[in-house]
């Protein structure tokens, strides 16, 4: 069963273009001149099959078509600079489907020195491209190190297609190497890279991942994660139209049903895939794909006619048979399980006759193994004891060979899996390491966040009490206004009083040099009189005194107020705003009812307004819905200036003025009203007029 499992594998290589590794003694046996990539655009035309020269022309053809391309390669490097890098690269990828060797040819030629001066998206595509090619053209990877770095460059910057293609080569790096488990490792990352629910999915990648892990699962012996995988590779296959390669990873599955002892579940596979070859006209492929179904019916004396049935068809249709000699060694186990149907049928000398037919220079244990056990049954059945010691002998020669070939594999694969186990351990204190340094960086993100809060928390009660200072300020600047109102209203009245008794006494004197002049009657009147203006006299007095007193006391109360933090500041401030030149002029020209301001006036009044009122500036700025128009009526206002002329100076209409003013109160201090504007505003930044 192994040996017709060998044969299979090297039958489907050689079709299919999926070649892998030889490996002595596992039922996946392939020819020594197999390799590892997965392309199916490597099948020999119709024509020339069978024909004992046309590998001879096809050889000839591909030499002459690959100096072609490395004719091509020395122009199109000669003149690649800089960004004609990418011409070569889409020409090299072009070239990857249809022409691999000629891609690789192209890749190859291309100056190292030259491609390390190219940006990092090059270099990286560059060998991702030729790490393709070399895959595809069956040249051992000898080195991992620089398609690691391309893992490493397309997992932080590529796309899923991309990441999806770098962790699968570099898969086929270690699957050259002969390090089974981190190829497992890196196609496993390749397919968790895969995107399935995308349209631009690339399947086909991720058909040959599956086909290849499947192959490395099967040198492993975990035939029942082979088979997953081979489920997995048919599927994506059939999805992109993929109908041959699908069919192959089918009946490698169901070969692999086969070493596991179940042949229901493998002729199962086998019919299915027989219907789908047969509907899609591959007849000759089928044929060669028939083998193992052949050896399960021998497996039954009931089934000899289907076996029969079948290896008749594989002789007439595989096209081996067409030409004499043509017929390759790979292809001999043919002859095997012929010389079983004889031998089984009882033609034991058909039987010798086939099974000595298998008989090549070059070939393995494992099929010597077989031929001389078809042959030792034979001379058992005949009874031929000189017969009997011979090829007893010669099968145990041949099958202690494949042992000792078995072996070797077999230490090669423990020491790929304590290779790996080491570098899980270092993995392990990587993580470990990685995840000390997260904890780190965790504990300074944790103390950015606090030391933020704490900034915040002290800006927030930064704002507090700023504001609670202008909210005390502004009660002061209240104070002092009503007090400067009570200290003009008390003015005012001392001013009535002295014009009332200028004006008494004037009529008083009058009165009295009219007196004079009359008759000593009127004596008595003028002593009445005159004891009437002494009274008012010094009424007149204590009323200078009581107010004198009041206007004193008024006065040290505004002395007093304006000594408290911020007054002054806010008193020099509009003080020295005033006494500006623009500010001076804006009041001359509008004293002279000459309203004509620049650009230069307006942006000369708005810088020195910043300087002494750099808050009130910032928050009109800040105000959305306050334009530069809102904010020169702000100023003009601040500076005490009539609508009239705020109209005048803007060219625009008073209506115009007091929609600006209650847009501007409204928008700083949620009041509509235009009259408050300057209220509010001395009573939010302790404005003084």
């Amino acid at each position: 069963m192994i040996q017709l499992m060998s044969h299979l594998y090297d039958k489907h290589i050689k079709r299919f273009g999926k070649l892998t590794p030889a490996h002595c003694g596992s039922p996946l046996m392939t020819n020594d001149k197999s390799r590892f990539a997965r392309n199916d655009e490597y099948k020999l035309p119709a024509s020339s099959e069978g024909n004992p020269y046309s590998s001879f022309v096809i050889r000839h053809s591909s030499l002459k078509r690959g100096l072609g391309w490395v004719f091509v390669a020395v122009i199109v490097l000669s003149s690649c600079t800089g960004g004609r890098y990418d011409a070569l690269l889409c020409q090299a990828d072009s070239l990857l489907t249809v022409k691999p060797d000629s891609a690789w040819t192209l890749l190859s030629a291309v100056d190292s020195a030259d491609i390390a001066r190219q940006s990092r998206s090059t270099q990286m595509r560059y060998q991702l491209l030729r790490a393709e090619a070399q895959n595809k053209a069956y040249v051992p990877f000898t080195t991992d190190s620089v398609m690691r770095q391309v893992v490493q460059y397309y997992d932080r910057r590529g796309s899923r297609n991309e990441r999806l293609k770098a962790h699968y080569l570099l898969g086929c790096v270690y699957r050259d190497l002969g390090e089974a488990p981190q190829a497992i490792s890196c196609y496993q990352d390749a397919v968790d890279c895969a995107d399935t629910l995308s349209s631009n999915c690339d399947y086909k990648t991720l058909s040959c991942v599956y086909s290849q892990m499947a192959w490395v699962y099967h040198k492993q012996l975990a035939l029942s994660d082979a088979i997953k995988s081979y489920n997995k590779s048919t599927h994506y296959s059939l999805q992109i139209g993929d109908t041959l390669n699908a069919l192959y990873d089918m009946t490698q599955a169901a070969s692999d049903y086969i070493i596991l002892q179940k042949n229901d579940s493998a002729e199962v596979l086998f019919l299915r895939a027989r219907a789908m070859y047969l509907e899609h006209g591959y007849i000759k492929q089928w044929a060669r794909a028939s083998l193992p179904l052949a050896y399960i019916y021998l497996q039954s004396p009931l089934r000899l006619d289907e076996a029969k049935s079948t290896l008749d068809y594989y002789k007439a249709n595989s096209g081996y048979f067409m030409h004499d000699n043509s017929f390759p060694p790979s292809e001999r186990m043919y002859y095997y399980n012929y010389g079983l149907y004889q031998e089984y049928v009882g033609n034991l000398d058909s039987a010798e006759h086939y099974y000595r037919k298998m008989f090549s220079p070059d070939m393995r244990y494992t099929r010597m193994s077989s031929m001389y056990h078809g042959l030792l049954n034979v001379y058992k059945l005949k009874n031929n004891i000189d017969s009997i010691h011979k090829y007893t002998l010669l099968y145990c020669q041949a099958n202690d060979s494949s042992v000792v070939a078995k072996d070797r594999d077999l230490i090669v694969q423990m020491k790929a899996n304590y290779n790996y186990n080491r570098l899980q351990k270092e993995a392990l204190f990587q993580t470990k390491k990685a995840a000390r340094t997260h904890n780190w960086l965790m504990f300074f993100i944790s103390l950015a966040i606090i030391l933020a809060m704490l900034f915040v928390f002290a800006w927030l009660y930064y704002k507090r009490r700023r504001r609670q200072r202008l909210e005390e300020l502004a009660r002061t600047r209240q104070e002092l206004a009503e007090a400067e109102a009570a200290y003009d209203k008390e003015k005012r009245h001392i001013e009535l009083l002295e014009i009332t008794h200028k004006e008494s006494i004037r009529l008083i004197y009058e009165d009295m040099a009219s007196l004079r002049k009359e008759t000593e009657g009127y004596r008595t009147r003028y002593n009445e009189a005159q004891h009437r203006a002494e009274g008012i006299n010094a009424l007149y007095e204590e009323s200078i005194r009581q107010h004198n007193e009041e206007m004193e006391r008024v006065r040290a109360k505004i002395e007093a107020l304006k000594q408290k933090p911020g007054v002054v500041e806010s008193i020099k401030a509009a003080q020295s705003f005033k006494d500006t030149a623009i500010v001076n002029r804006i009041l001359s020209l509008a004293q002279m009812s000459r309203y004509e301001l620049s650009n230069a006036d307006w942006e000369t009044l708005t810088r020195e307004f910043g300087t002494y009122y750099p808050i009130v500036l910032s928050d009109l700025h800040d105000a959305q819905t306050i334009k530069e128009t809102g904010i020169r009526v702000c100023i003009l206002v601040i500076i005490r200036l009539r609508e009239s002329a705020i109209a005048n100076f803007l060219h625009i209409s008073d209506t115009s003025i007091s929609n600006y003013k209650s847009d501007i109160n409204k928008e700083l201090f949620n009041d509509k009203s235009a009259r408050t504007l300057f209220k509010n505003l001395e009573k939010r930044y302790g404005l003084f007029s």
